[in-house]
């Protein structure tokens, strides 16, 4: 009977049932005890909210954000077939202006002419003044000031003034060396043109019809009597070299001198039997090596042609285009990178750019653009491979360069097409 009771109480074999229960939830997994605490910290949480309006007007928001990532791909589906419109729309500055005859100049009937795209002229601060001309010898000057519209500033054409200029000019550049001009082409002849009034101040016979023009180089400041204008211009087959030197008056010079050159790609032996492809490079960066060159772009390679300056001293005797420096082709950039082919892009191959914003100069390296999606970089003091990049990102699909510009700050712009989205 002991027994018996003894199996009754507390401390006999009934002793086992809590036992069997306390191991029981010890064994329950650690994701159940994880999603219980999560419970009760989300029902404590929740009671939090429902006491602040702000509360549950962020977890509201934060809801919304977190349906139109998860259901994008329904609620605004992309289309892989999806082509760009023809025309894009951009909101910008804009003015506007009748081109009004005037007998007096000869401009009797603006229709009847071809007007090439307005040059800008910007001053220290803004844009200021807006210039259209035609291959009937005519130029129209645009005196424009800012001035405050609804939602931020806008143009305004303050004056406008009609002039004589040579007939045929396709290229007209506002130009700064020692004052304010305009450096002209028209066929195979080069004008230099005065600011105000658009009259012949130079004309020089270039022998040949340019189709690429090169960057200006010019250094020249009111402070500065060793600065220098340089310009490179091309077609095929010729490549030309004009230079305008200041005067230095420690040498009894009070003129400026002007030099011009022309060669051809046979003229070398590295490029003889090759014919340009696409606009020059003209460098003249002091005290650094090889930082004097023409850099063109060939159907076979990019050449790098010394610019020889002849100094006695302080004063530039001569200015000419001279021999080699180097000359990297094509196929060597292929090998070196391993890819199958290395293609350039035609008209606008090549820029000028650095790598690294710690580079004072920021022209150490010549970029190549190809048909491709790379972009090749070589150096400019011997033409050694340097670097590869790819213009393929997550939103760049088959890129195809058509031109290579430098910016102010050393970086690289790039314009192309994309697929089939242009």
């Amino acid at each position: 009977m002991s027994g018996t009771k003894n199996d009754d109480r507390p401390g006999g074999a009934g002793m086992m049932e809590p036992d069997d229960e306390e191991t029981e939830l010890l064994t329950v997994p650690n994701w159940k005890r994880s999603l219980s605490r999560w419970r009760r910290s989300f029902s404590r949480g929740w009671k939090l909210y429902k006491q602040s309006k702000a509360g549950l007007t962020g977890l509201t928001i934060m809801f919304i954000f977190v349906f139109m990532a998860v259901f994008a791909p329904w609620i605004a589906p992309y289309d892989l077939d999806f082509l760009a419109p023809q025309e894009d729309v951009f909101l910008a500055d804009n003015v506007h202006e009748v081109i009004q005859a005037n007998a007096t100049l000869g401009l009797d009937d603006p229709a009847s002419e071809l007007w090439y795209p307005p040059v800008g002229y910007r001053g220290d601060q803004r844009l200021e003044e807006v210039i259209i001309y035609s291959d009937g010898g005519h130029a129209l000057k645009f005196v424009v000031d800012d001035k405050a519209i609804e939602g931020g500033r806008g143009l305004q054409i303050v004056s406008n003034s009609t002039h004589v200029i040579p007939q045929n000019i396709t290229i007209l550049l506002p130009t700064t060396f020692r004052n304010e001009h305009f450096t002209a082409f028209a066929g195979d002849t080069l004008y230099e043109l005065t600011f105000d009034t658009f009259t012949i101040r130079a004309e020089v016979s270039l022998d040949f019809e340019p189709i690429w023009y090169s960057n200006l180089w010019n250094r020249w400041s009111l402070q500065n009597s060793q600065g220098e204008y340089l310009h490179s211009f091309a077609n095929e087959t010729t490549l030309a070299m004009y230079a305008r030197i200041p005067p230095n008056p420690a040498y009894g010079e009070f003129r400026e001198r002007r030099f011009y050159e022309t060669v051809t790609m046979d003229d070398f032996n590295e490029t003889n039997g090759t014919t340009i492809i696409g606009e020059p490079i003209i460098l003249n960066i002091p005290l650094v090596e090889n930082g004097s060159m023409i850099v063109v772009p060939t159907t076979e390679g990019i050449a790098a042609i010394y610019l020889d300056y002849n100094k006695t001293g302080g004063r530039i005797r001569n200015v000419a285009i001279g021999e080699m420096l180097w000359y990297v082709t094509y196929e060597e950039i292929r090998d070196f990178w391993d890819r199958d082919s290395v293609e350039p892009i035609p008209n606008r191959p090549i820029s000028i750019a650095k790598e690294h914003p710690s580079e004072p100069i920021g022209k150490d390296r010549i970029i190549l653009a190809t048909d491709s999606q790379f972009l090749y970089s070589v150096l400019r003091i011997n033409g050694t491979n340097n670097w590869t990049s790819t213009l393929v990102t997550s939103c760049v699909r088959e890129p195809r360069p058509i031109g290579i510009w430098p910016t102010f700050r050393g970086n690289l712009v790039v314009t192309g097409t994309t697929g089939e989205l242009g």
